[in-house]
C-alpha cells in the first residue's frame, strides 16, 4: 500500500493518530518540495526561451564554444573575423545570462539544441 501511495505522488505516509504538529510539518515539507520542483521546471522553460531567442549565428557560436573551440577556430570554420565571433559570443552570453564557459555548459545542458 505504501509503494502504491508513493507511485501515486504521495510525499509522506503518516501513521494515525497524527498530531497536528507532525501533520503541519509534513504539509510544509510537501509544499516546499513542490515549490522547488516548479521553480526548476520554470527555469528550464525560461532557458529554452532564451536559447530560442538567439540568432542562428549566435547559436552556432555558442555550440562551437561548448564543443571546446577557441574564438579564432570558430572564426576560421565560419569564415568570420575573430572580432565578429567575439561580438556574437558576448551578445549571446548577455542574452542567455551567462558569464563564463562553465555557466554556458550548465545552460546548454538544459536546452534542446
Amino acid at each position: 500500500m505504501a509503494i502504491s501511495a508513493f507511485r501515486s505522488g504521495a510525499a509522506d505516509i503518516l501513521k494515525k493518530p497524527v498530531s497536528s504538529e507532525i501533520l503541519l510539518e509534513a504539509v510544509e515539507r510537501a509544499v516546499e518540495s513542490d515549490f522547488a520542483f516548479r521553480q526548476k521546471d520554470f527555469r528550464i522553460v525560461r532557458y529554452q526561451e532564451f536559447y530560442d531567442a538567439l540568432t542562428q549565428r549566435e547559436k552556432q557560436i555558442l555550440n562551437s564554444v561548448n564543443a571546446g573551440l577557441m574564438n579564432y577556430q570558430i572564426a576560421q570554420r565560419l569564415g568570420l573575423s575573430e572580432r565578429t565571433v567575439e561580438t556574437h559570443r558576448a551578445n549571446a552570453y548577455k542574452k542567455v545570462g551567462v558569464k563564463d564557459l562553465q555557466q554556458l555548459k550548465e545552460f546548454l545542458s538544459h536546452v534542446d539544441i
